[in-house]
């Protein structure tokens, strides 16, 4: 079966290493890796045969992970730390580069290996550091959005690095290929800034307005890799050119939507990455210099952490959240793999250097969540030193707190969101609509594009911190899974729904919402009240009737202690 054999024994190997990992209490890419030492070709048994299509399949889950990362981090986010990204990341690559390379021939090592080995290790794990901060729900904090700043200007630096090495180690040093690639480059980054400004939101308004999500989806993967390919066809990154494509597509009304869909592909692709990791990994290898894998780990580690810390101290941070930074950081990347294998290829890397680096690698990424934990435990003991300085902190818009989600922007949502206006109650919007969306933002309306049974999405309109959830959609089916997402994100908001059909009502018994609004029930007790009042009824004897009429319908849902009433 080929490759589709391969992806088999990958995600099964990836299943039992993650259930590993989660009974050990420990990240999941623990597992992940685990299962790729287990297919790998240095372990026997099962053994992944198409190893360089899995390594081009893995590139796929990093192009992806970036691409995810710029509809998160835009470019308001990333003028607001340009010192960090533009200044001192720089240095840092710079300095860590040097310090691999003392490192190296301390060791023993070639001036050659030394080189390659020292560009190797001055970049960080995007994959990895991303992982361990969303394990640690800490993407949204000052630490992991200065972490993510550097990590993107290290992802820029791959180019320039790769394009420095060879000629550190060849005999004659030249300065047109250097030129030739910042030309492309520069060539790429105009034409995708003329796409993300002209192109890709007229196409994304055009298939909106389709309202098919198969083809919204297939726009954001097309935008995606095709930015990528553009990218590797200009000789940069492929990577690189899908994280312009996301930061392009963060300043549309399109990006919560998009990440949204990409999300699962992301994570499947990721998963296979770790595993690739996995089977580079020698477990003989290490065995029979595992001294000198600790030493020079142990060696990098703290160099690293030593200088990216000391580089934030120099940029006015404080002591504390400088070390927190900085052990974060202070891993190998996985473009270590990519520059090794580019050394030995080009035979300036020897295969015993090469196997050096990839344990190197792959221990320090193994071993990033006890360098956040100790990061975290400096931090908790140097509070007394003070806050972070304020010049660098990045800001946030301040999000609703105590608002109203509205699903569903159509006449109904619309009703409700003028009446509660009128009583000064904020609220947002979600719809996924993008002809209502338009308009509801031409009123000044706080909107979220997307479909409100996506935590993304949820998460984008601030469900966290909002006290009411509103369904007003018309579309039945979709009831239970908005209800369910909504329950498993928040399980004390008060939700009210909508409901068409009388004969849902007993459909959504099951879920626990505060109160089920059923049009048709609502317009026949209405139109019984008018008429019994036309007919000279006391009003106190109607509006018993009406409740008794209410109770009859609504009720066997509240007798279950499925949901309460508001009123």
């Amino acid at each position: 079966m080929g490759i589709a054999s391969d992806l088999v024994f990958i995600i099964a190997a990836a299943l039992f290493g993650g259930l590993i990992a989660h009974l050990c209490r420990q990240p999941l890419i623990f597992g992940y890796m685990l299962a790729g030492v287990t297919v790998g070709p240095y372990t026997g048994g099962i053994t992944v045969e198409n190893i360089h299509d899995i390594e081009m399949l893995a590139e796929i889950g990093v192009a992806l992970l970036l691409f995810t990362l710029g509809l998160e981090f835009s470019f308001g986010e990333l003028r607001r730390v340009w010192r960090i990204a533009f200044l001192a990341t720089p240095l840092q690559i710079l300095l860590c580069a040097v310090m691999g390379y003392v490192i190296s021939i301390a060791l023993g090592l070639n001036t050659h290996d030394g080189i390659w080995i020292g560009g190797a290790i001055s970049l960080s794990s995007t994959m990895i550091v991303l992982k361990t901060l969303s394990a640690r729900a800490g993407l949204e904090s000052k630490t992991g959005r200065i972490m993510l700043a550097i990590l993107i200007a290290q992802d820029v630096a791959l180019v320039p690095i790769m394009l420095l090495l060879p000629q550190l180690t060849s005999d004659s040093v030249s300065l047109i290929p250097i030129a030739i690639a910042m030309g492309k480059s520069a060539l790429f980054l105009f034409i995708m800034y003329f796409a993300g400004v002209y192109l890709f939101p007229r196409l994304f308004n055009i298939i909106s307005r389709l309202g098919s999500r198969e083809l919204f989806f297939l726009s954001t993967l097309t935008v995606a890799f095709g930015a990528g390919f553009l990218s590797h066809e200009l000789g940069l990154s492929f990577a690189l050119g899908a994280f312009v494509a996301g930061m392009l597509l963060s300043e549309t009304d399109f990006n919560h939507q998009a990440l949204s869909d990409v999300s699962t592909l992301r994570d499947l692709f990721a998963l296979i990455f770790f595993v690739s990791v996995g089977m580079l990994f020698d477990p003989i290898f290490f065995v029979d210099h595992i001294w000198t894998i600790v030493l020079l780990t142990v060696a990098i580690v703290a160099a690293k952490a030593i200088v990216i810390s000391s580089t934030m101290r120099l940029f006015r941070y404080n002591r504390a959240f400088s070390w927190t930074v900085g052990l974060g950081l202070a891993q190998v990347g996985e473009f270590a793999f990519v520059i090794a294998k580019a050394g030995q290829h080009s035979g300036n890397l020897s295969a015993e250097s090469f196997s050096l680096m990839i344990a190197v690698t792959v221990v320090s990424m193994v071993a990033t969540p006890a360098f956040f934990w100790f990061g975290e435990f400096i931090s908790k003991g140097s509070q007394a030193e003070g806050p972070l300085e304020t010049s660098h902190v990045i800001e946030h818009a301040v999000p609703l707190a105590g608002h109203v989600i509205i699903v569903g922007g159509g006449v109904v949502g619309q009703y409700v969101a003028r009446v509660l206006k009128t009583f000064d109650i904020p609220y947002t919007v979600v719809e996924n609509d993008y002809k209502t969306v338009t308009q509801m933002r031409d009123k000044n309306v706080g909107v979220v594009f997307g479909d409100a049974s996506r935590p993304t999405i949820l998460e984008a309109a601030g469900l966290k911190e909002a006290r009411l959830v509103v369904v007003t959609t018309t579309n039945d089916h979709i009831l239970p899974p908005i209800v369910e997402e909504i329950r498993r994100a928040r399980h004390d908001v008060p939700i009210v729904v909508r409901v068409e059909e009388v004969e849902d009502i007993d459909t959504l018994s099951s879920l626990t919402v505060e109160e089920i609004v059923q049009p048709q029930l609502e317009v026949g007790l209405e139109m019984v009240r008018q008429s019994l009042l036309s007919l000279g009824i006391d009003g106190a004897r109607v509006f018993t009737l009406l409740g008794q009429l209410r109770a009859e319908r609504y009720e066997p849902m509240k007798t279950q202690g499925h949901g309460k009433r508001l009123a």
